[in-house]
């Protein structure tokens, strides 16, 4: 697999771009085709791709996984890119396939790249299989009263022990409804 240089780093060949991604010659072409991947230098089918496309291109096809249209993730990935600065690669942003839509994590945040919708996560908050001394169920019920007892005179201190109740216990339903009523008061 041999890369040439050529104006200011390497570019690849379309026959070598496939054998690096797993993928066949074909497939990138109708890639090119479809306007999902721009290559460097354009000479009929001899396509040139920077180190950056092969990253576009491998990210594709994550995220095309079993799916047979390119159109989703065309749009998808035309969207990332107006969502983000001009000088900043789509690349340097995390996208996978969560269960049929594409989430993009951009340090702290995910959004869903079709809707541009924020998605809230959560169980970043804390690690999973860390346990905590002194934070057993007795203090889970504890501090969910100590936050309904403060939660009208001090909704900032209930807010935060709520968010806490809901980081440690994702699946605590009266924990997000009361969490959620406060913040919409």
């Amino acid at each position: 697999m041999m890369a040439e240089a050529g104006g200011g780093g390497e570019t690849f060949s379309t026959r070598t771009a496939a054998r690096i991604l797993a993928v066949t010659p074909e497939r990138i072409r109708y890639w090119v085709k479809r306007n999902l991947v721009r290559p460097l230098n354009l000479g009929g089918r001899n396509y040139r791709f920077a180190f950056n496309d092969l990253l576009e291109m491998r990210l594709a096809k994550e995220l095309l996984g079993t799916r047979q249209h390119i159109d989703p993730i065309q749009r998808t990935l035309e969207r990332v890119r107006t969502l983000v600065d001009p000088e900043r690669s789509v690349t340097s942003l995390k996208l996978v396939n969560d269960e049929g839509r594409i989430v993009v994590r951009d340090g702290p945040s995910l959004i869903e790249a079709e809707t541009g919708q924020l998605i809230f996560d959560f169980e970043r908050s804390y690690q999973p299989g860390k346990v905590e001394d002194g934070f057993g169920p007795a203090r889970v019920r504890e501090r969910f009263e100590e936050a309904r007892r403060v939660a009208d005179e001090d909704p900032l201190r209930a807010l935060n022990i709520y968010s806490e109740l809901v980081g440690r216990e994702p699946g605590n339903f009266e924990a997000h409804m009361r969490l959620a009523t406060l913040l919409e008061r």
